[in-house]
């Protein structure tokens, strides 16, 4: 199947260039055949139609026009792959700058704030949900800690953190990857 749609697209090319030549000779030859009266194998041309004049001319701005949409789809499919690809470096600079909030004011912060990382968490969680989807959110938001007797719950949270920080760290690293493959074609 693949071989036929590549034949009709290369004889609809080759075609294209023999029509581009011949629709103005033919057109010429029809007009000054009508116009001188001559014939040719009992036929003559002062009798026929001037629409066959034009024909040869819209059988080849037909054919032009043809192409010219084969290519402006082209051109279309890629400038919304190019926008897909900026969609999600602007995703990636956010979340970047999320990441960075995190680690400076809420990981590191002094004196630990419960209500401040509740809010920068749902905020993640929320921004993941939209722009790369549930999978993400749910790698960022479900922690699975084995807590010991000995651990304070301030530790416990601030080892939650340190998770989110790294699960955010490799959401990052895994969507600069694919973006890069993708402005490299091999997506």
């Amino acid at each position: 199947m693949v071989r036929i749609v590549k034949f009709g697209a290369d004889l609809f090319a080759d075609g294209y260039k023999l029509v581009s030549v011949a629709a103005p000779i033919i057109s010429i030859f029809f007009a000054l055949a009508k116009w001188q009266d001559w014939s040719v194998m009992d036929i003559r041309f002062a009798e026929m139609s001037w629409a066959w004049v034009i024909a040869p001319f819209t059988v080849w701005f037909f054919i032009a026009y043809v192409r010219r949409w084969l290519k402006y789809q082209i051109v279309e499919k890629e400038r919304d792959k190019l926008k897909e690809i900026r969609d999600f470096e602007t995703a990636l600079d956010e979340l970047s700058k999320k990441f960075d909030y995190g680690n400076n004011y809420v990981f590191n912060a002094n004196p630990w704030s419960d209500s401040e990382w509740d809010k920068w968490s749902k905020d993640v969680e929320q921004f993941l949900e939209e722009k790369f989807g549930l999978r993400e959110r749910n790698l960022f938001k479900n922690t699975v800690l084995f807590k010991e007797l000995s651990f304070a719950d301030h530790h416990r949270k601030r080892s939650i953190v340190a998770w989110q920080l790294q699960s955010l760290r490799e959401t990052i690293v895994r969507y600069s990857d694919r973006v890069e493959k993708w402005r490299a074609g091999n997506i």
